[in-house]
């Protein structure tokens, strides 16, 4: 899968209220670089929330959540509408 389909893929789960972990990002779509698109996503104006877990041995990962889905799902309607 091309590095244009893997952020794609991350747009669609972030689009459906999902959250994503490089975790998931690896095993779904082969994606090793996902803080990088994440980082991406956020400098052209996504409203990307980083939370920071902890597993039970004390080492912590990233999961990353859109902020305001409802408001941009609704300007993408809006959009698709014209």
């Amino acid at each position: 899968m091309k590095r244009g389909e893997k952020i794609k893929w991350v747009k669609m789960q972030l689009l459906a209220g999902k959250s994503i972990t490089s975790f998931q990002a690896i095993i779904s779509v082969r994606y090793t670089r996902l803080a990088s698109g994440i980082n991406r996503l956020v400098n052209s104006g996504w409203d990307i929330r980083t939370i920071m877990k902890s597993r039970k041995d004390g080492t912590q990962y990233a999961e990353y959540k859109l902020h305001n889905i409802a408001e941009i799902s609704q300007t993408l309607k809006q959009n698709n509408d014209k």
